[in-house]
């Protein structure tokens, strides 16, 4: 997308003047026909806002002036700054009651360009919109006559990859991470050798983190408890950053295509026991247990269920932790194996 450096004149009165019947018509305006103008303006954009906002401001006024004594054949609504997003476009045409002599009018100022596969787009609040996805739904509405005007480049060029935004941070994700575990955590956005990449609105790495405190325990891996072990929010965060910047490297032919970024490790805190479960009427039902883990060297594994650990019973991932952080050094654990009846009973010895 290339920012525009001036504004191109719209003969807005003129439009109006149309949409009237003003200017030669082969019919006449049929009774309780409406016009239904939407007005989309990125007026936040720091290149071009403000050059766009005064196009939304003079759409609008010639579209009130035209339609001065005729209000009731005119609804207008402008979207701009915050409110300039797809999000608002797909809601206001969802919602949209369209008459069968009714006119639908969108009106855009601000960046574009055209896709090779997707064709022409626009580009606002940093999303875009596919002008053929958008007159689609359009078309839909069965209107008597739709007019789609853009104001925007349409020089060739990929669309961009829409950053990820973590719509909040899961307190239940922040807790067990910062506030649940003990040790270590020493990470890089990058392995050794590599290079950290970040685009002009921020860092894939960071990117990846924040997106990743926004998710619950469960859509981490973790466990139904609200539990979180740092490996699985590392490894979620490495996949998303490896897939950040292999989008970035699509779009940008100037990044040599053997590079790569894949965060690394080089400590994360050890699992206490290393397995996890789901509550059960007489003990946890084992559904993962982490390589090297104490658990999986006392051959725990999926399917078992653990009974009690230390001599107390525990039945929820709650009542297994409450059990972990009163043993020692080493805890009995009493497990039955999955398809036995009989308990086992192993001595573990726990990570600090």
């Amino acid at each position: 997308m290339t920012a525009r450096l001036g504004r191109s004149a719209v003969p807005s009165v003129l439009l109006a003047a149309a949409l009237l019947g003003r200017a030669a018509a082969a019919d006449p305006v049929p009774p309780g026909a409406r016009v239904h103008a939407l007005i989309l303006v990125d007026s936040h954009d720091p290149n071009i806002g403000k050059a766009v906002a005064v196009d939304g401001r003079d759409v609008r006024n010639a579209l009130k002036d035209g339609f001065k004594g005729r209000e009731k054949l005119l609804s207008l609504t402008v979207l701009d700054g915050d409110g300039a997003t797809p999000d608002a476009v797909t809601r206001y045409y969802r919602d949209l009651k369209v008459g069968p002599d009714d006119t639908i009018l969108f009106y855009y100022s601000g960046h574009g360009g055209t896709d090779r596969l997707k064709g022409h787009f626009l580009w606002t609040q940093r999303r875009s919109i596919v002008r053929s996805d958008l007159l689609g739904e359009i078309r839909a509405k069965k209107a008597r006559l739709t007019v789609f005007m853009t104001d925007c480049c349409a020089n060739f060029c990929e669309i961009p990859q829409e950053r990820p935004r973590a719509v909040g941070i899961e307190w239940d994700t922040l807790k067990s991470l910062l506030l649940r575990h003990r040790g270590i955590v020493d990470v890089n956005a990058s392995s050794i050798g590599e290079v950290a990449w970040c685009d002009r609105e921020g860092s894939l790495f960071t990117r990846a983190v924040l997106v990743g405190l926004g998710k619950t325990p469960a859509d981490l891996g973790g466990e139904s408890g609200g539990f979180v072990h740092w490996e699985d929010f590392f490894r979620y965060t490495r996949v998303e950053t490896v897939r950040y910047f292999d989008a970035m490297k699509a779009s940008d032919r100037t990044i040599p295509r053997d590079t790569t970024q894949v965060p690394q490790a080089f400590l994360l805190p050890p699992h206490r026991f290393g397995a996890v479960g789901t509550a059960g009427t007489d003990g946890l039902r084992v559904d993962r247990v982490y390589t090297g883990s104490p658990a999986e060297v006392a051959r725990v594994r999926p399917g078992d269920v653990i009974l009690k650990v230390g001599g107390v019973a525990v039945r929820t991932p709650e009542e297994l932790e409450q059990a972990l952080a009163k043993a020692g050094q080493t805890a009995a654990v009493e497990v039955r194996p999955k398809g036995q009846s009989a308990p086992k009973t192993y001595t573990v010895a726990l990570n600090e």
